[in-house]
């Protein structure tokens, strides 16, 4: 190992080091402008990312991923002449004189995992209206479950706050 870490450098080595810095340093230029062009594309949603900022457990990086994947897209299958929700969604089928479960679609999953972190950040924040409400939900439906009753009505919150052009106001401690 030693022995690797000895000697110098051939030129073909050299030229590739060369080339990697470039490359490194032409990447580090599109990120700058790319930063740029998020922050003048967002700059007409200014008020409502400045309403998002005012619900705990909210950062201004999830704010805004979460404002661009609020319209939620239904994807249809086409079965037996009608139009009707994809596939596990229209009820359970019969097998052998049983009703046969089908798993549910689970919806968009940056949405889900972008909520689930809200609703922990919303928990861990102190005096919130969320703490108190996980507190009250965990004895009965265990953590997970609470923290998606909790997801729930950020959702839900996030909703009111974007479309009715509403501002955050929280309950309280203790509501």
């Amino acid at each position: 190992m030693a022995a690797a870490l000895k000697g110098q450098l051939q030129p073909v080595q050299r030229t590739v080091l060369k080339m990697k810095l470039e490359h490194l340093a032409m990447v580090d230029k599109q990120i700058q402008e790319l930063q740029l062009e998020l922050r003048n594309t967002l700059t007409k949603h200014e008020a409502a990312i400045e309403r998002l900022s005012e619900i705990p457990g909210s950062r201004k990086t999830a704010r805004c991923r979460s404002s661009r994947r609020s319209g939620r897209r239904r994807r249809f299958s086409r079965r037996r002449g009608s139009w009707r929700p994809g596939s596990g969604v229209s009820g359970p089928r019969r097998e052998r004189g049983r009703v046969a479960v089908r798993p549910v679609p689970k919806g968009n999953r940056t949405m889900r995992r972008l909520l689930n972190q809200a609703a922990w950040g919303a928990v861990h924040t102190k005096g919130s209206y969320y703490q108190d409400k996980y507190n009250l939900l965990k004895p009965k439906l265990g953590a997970k479950k609470a923290i998606w009753a909790i997801a729930h009505k950020l959702a839900k919150v996030v909703w009111i706050v974007l479309h009715r052009n509403e501002r955050y106001i929280e309950k309280g401690h203790g509501s």
